[in-house]
């Protein structure tokens, strides 16, 4: 799995067209470890996160009802070079080996992971998916007028989860996965075929392809990309502070998926 930069995080740079991109001296300490699913009824700190939310929408301005105004996907990879049916060698078609985009909501806390009167169940939610550490400044004019640490984390919104069906106590819950790609999928390898192809998928906030069975969303299935990826649907959906993630699959014993590169570059309106 891979996350984009969320955005309208503040620390950026103007590239030619007014849209902002993250520092490189930022990539390097970003969370790179897998998610884990999350209950809903479960608390999850949140004293800070208006205000980091508020901190972020300031420096970026964002315009417009949507803040993402894009989202580009840069896909190399291919599966293992054989299986499925004859007939399907080099095409998109009985492709069993994908890529699903997901979203992780931020949260926000002032309080601190080595705070004694945390309760457990609190302490357990920065263990899941544990951002870096930073500090907001208490005025947008003084760079240098810091306010007490700031601790975020993210949690999973898309894909969903369920109750783990091996009944396993220790991970009560796994993330809940379509077996085949579904009609929201990025983009499928060709079936048995064992050179790498470079994908580059863009999706944006006004796309209007509504029709998963027009000819517009055929067209896209004969590319190997999802019948309901060009709504626009899942752009407009994105917040300030909102993570994109890409997961990549592989179905049955013996498919893989081998990713050579995976790029995310989200873009939102200033």
């Amino acid at each position: 799995m891979l996350r984009s930069f969320p955005i309208g995080f503040p620390n950026y740079k103007n590239d030619a067209e007014g849209e902002y991109q993250m520092l490189p001296e930022y990539q390097a300490s970003y969370p790179s470890g897998a998610p884990k699913p999350w209950p809903k009824e479960r608390e999850v700190p949140q004293d800070a996160t208006a205000e980091v939310i508020n901190k972020w929408t300031r420096a970026s301005r964002p315009k417009g009802e949507h803040p993402c105004r894009k989202i580009v996907f840069k896909i190399k990879s291919r599966d293992q070079g054989w299986g499925g049916l004859p007939e399907n060698k080099g095409t998109y078609k009985g492709s069993s080996t994908w890529f699903d985009a997901g979203i992780e909501r931020m949260s926000a806390t002032r309080e601190g992971v080595s705070s004694c009167h945390k309760p457990a169940h609190l302490l357990e939610a920065w263990e899941v998916a544990p951002w870096p550490q930073f500090r907001l400044s208490k005025s947008d004019t003084d760079p240098m007028d810091w306010g007490t640490e700031i601790v975020c984390s993210l949690r999973t919104i898309d894909p969903d989860y369920e109750a783990n069906p091996n009944s396993d106590p220790e991970k009560p819950l796994v993330f809940k996965h379509e077996l085949d790609p579904s009609s929201k999928h990025i983009q499928r390898n060709r079936t048995a075929w064992k050179n790498s192809e470079l994908y580059e998928i863009t999706w944006k906030y006004t796309d209007d392809i509504k029709d998963p069975e027009s000819l517009e969303a055929t067209e896209l299935d004969e590319k190997g990309r999802g019948r309901e990826t060009m709504n626009g649907e899942f752009v407009r959906t994105l917040k300030v502070g909102d993570v994109v993630t890409v997961w990549a699959k592989a179905r049955y014993g013996g498919w893989c998926n081998i990713v050579e590169d995976i790029k995310i570059d989200v873009y939102w309106a200033v």
